[in-house]
């Protein structure tokens, strides 16, 4: 069994100090570390602490992501291809190993002093995106495969490739959604049954109809409790409601 890695962990106040010293995104990583050690930490047991080499291959493999789709200049308008490659990568290279990932601060440091200038050409210099949580710009691509992925198959991508950004936001912001991994796994199921047919941009407004009323059903039937078939029948009825079938 290969040793658990500890990442780096930023805690709130590191990030404002990154995105309030612009000068910082030239810098190397391991200087804007400097700039914020003492909002910086390990977990102080559990495996061993990540090395600067291993967190410089890191931020290559996210630069070198970045680069194919035109950083550090922002040559395209969508970049959801560059969204659904690294979510891909995040996992099928295991970037970011272990239980670490589950913690918002390990995403803090990656995002603010690993690759800020990706974040920065990816969204600008909006603090959720480089804070810990579900808006952070990496975080919530490894939400997306951890919630998405099936299995290791080769249609194992299938539901992330064809989730939208507005339907991932339906599903992935929504605690009460998200907050279970069979519920999330469940909605995108239904999602790609509806996506393989011809219904456009009709697609987007059924699924803000389906998360408002599976929100509200959530609220008296825990739909985490139910069992996985009888969970995506009930899933399936609330978009057939709201495609008004």
């Amino acid at each position: 069994m290969s040793e658990a890695l500890l990442y780096p962990r930023l805690a709130v106040q590191g990030v404002k100090v990154i995105l309030d010293d612009v000068a910082s995104l030239s810098l190397d990583w391991t200087d804007r570390r400097l700039l914020v050690s003492k909002w910086t930490s390990h977990a102080a047991t559990g495996g061993r602490r990540v090395s600067d080499e291993e967190l410089s291959q890191l931020r290559s493999r996210i630069v070198e992501l970045a680069t194919g789709y035109g950083f550090p200049e922002r040559q395209l308008r969508n970049l959801s291809p560059f969204d659904i490659e690294l979510t891909k990568a995040l996992f099928d290279e295991d970037l970011v190993a272990g239980p670490e990932a589950m913690n918002d601060e390990v995403w803090s440091f990656i995002a603010a002093v690993l690759v800020p200038d990706v974040v920065s050409w990816r969204f600008g210099a909006t603090t959720e995106r480089y804070r810990g949580g579900v808006r952070n710009a990496l975080q919530r691509l490894w939400l997306r495969g951890a919630s998405f992925r099936k299995g290791s198959g080769e249609d194992r991508w299938e539901i992330v490739e064809s989730l939208s950004e507005d339907a991932n936001l339906q599903i992935l912001e929504r605690p009460s959604l998200a907050g279970s991994p069979a519920v999330a796994r469940a909605i995108g199921e239904e999602w790609l049954l509806l996506y393989r047919r011809p219904m456009g941009s009709a697609l987007e407004n059924v699924m803000r109809r389906t998360a408002i009323t599976l929100r509200i059903t959530n609220q008296v039937l825990y739909l985490a409790s139910l069992d996985y078939t009888a969970l995506r029948a009930e899933v399936a009825e609330h978009f057939r409601q709201a495609a008004g079938e």
